[in-house]
């Protein structure tokens, strides 16, 4: 997003924003609506509202959605992994993917945490850098 901000417009950045303008609209709105209807996710109204066949539907084209989203997780670490060390991208894929299932099962959530806060470091710590760069 930053960089196709910085080569077009601003219009995603302000589209981010609105989330926060939104924010009210659901504490006040949507999130009494379900308590009263006493369910607490979407596929559970889409049931009541509709038939359990619109359920599944809407269940399967979650599913579908983050199947895509976690191909395309994976595939460009891996493209960038390949380019860097030479290696096949499908081995990339299988390493990446066997790495994180053991350290996963290994270290549980608290590996998964400490993943995210090395992730959080690097993240920040590029930005302070470029924000260095730019600067200086």
């Amino acid at each position: 997003m930053p960089a196709r901000s910085y080569a077009t417009d601003w219009v995603l950045l302000i589209l981010n924003i609105g989330i926060f303008a939104m924010a009210p609209f659901v504490i006040y709105l949507y999130l009494p609506f379900f308590k009263r209807l006493n369910i607490t996710t979407a596929y559970e109204y889409l049931e009541k509202r509709f038939h359990v066949s619109i359920r599944l539907l809407g269940s399967l084209s979650f599913v579908a959605f983050q199947l895509g989203r976690m191909g395309i997780v994976v595939l460009l670490p891996a493209l960038a992994l390949s380019a860097v060390t030479g290696l096949n991208v499908y081995l990339c894929i299988a390493l990446m993917g066997l790495l994180s299932t053991v350290y996963t099962v290994v270290g549980g959530i608290e590996a998964v945490i400490w993943t995210d806060v090395l992730q959080a470091v690097v993240l920040v710590g590029g930005a302070l850098a470029a924000l260095g760069i730019i600067v200086g």
